[in-house]
């Protein structure tokens, strides 16, 4: 048995953390209750708010904006994906966005 305090956890904004988790059920759909991530954590307010109160936490040191143009080939390859992963049954609000 692992020591539940070295275990990695994961701490995401809500459209990656519903993804990892429903992954990590169906990669264990024999095993269940086995997770390979059983703990994982939300950001209320998502990344920049965290950053915002809290940066010496975070790794690495610096927040770029997720529209920054730094980020503009993941921002398209990850929309494109998304478009797939809506395909499920589980809806995210509209409000959401």
């Amino acid at each position: 048995m692992v020591n539940p305090a070295l275990r990695i956890k994961h701490v995401n904004e809500c459209f990656s953390s519903r993804f990892l988790r429903r992954t990590d059920r169906d990669l264990n759909v024999d095993d269940y209750p086995h997770l390979y991530h059983p703990e994982v954590y939300l950001l209320e307010g998502g990344y920049k708010c965290f950053y915002e109160r809290f940066s010496e936490y975070c790794s690495p040191r610096g927040y770029v904006p997720m529209l920054h143009d730094d980020h503009g080939a993941d921002l398209k390859y990850y929309r494109a994906k998304s478009l797939s992963w809506s395909s499920d049954k589980t809806r995210i609000p509209s409000k959401i966005k």
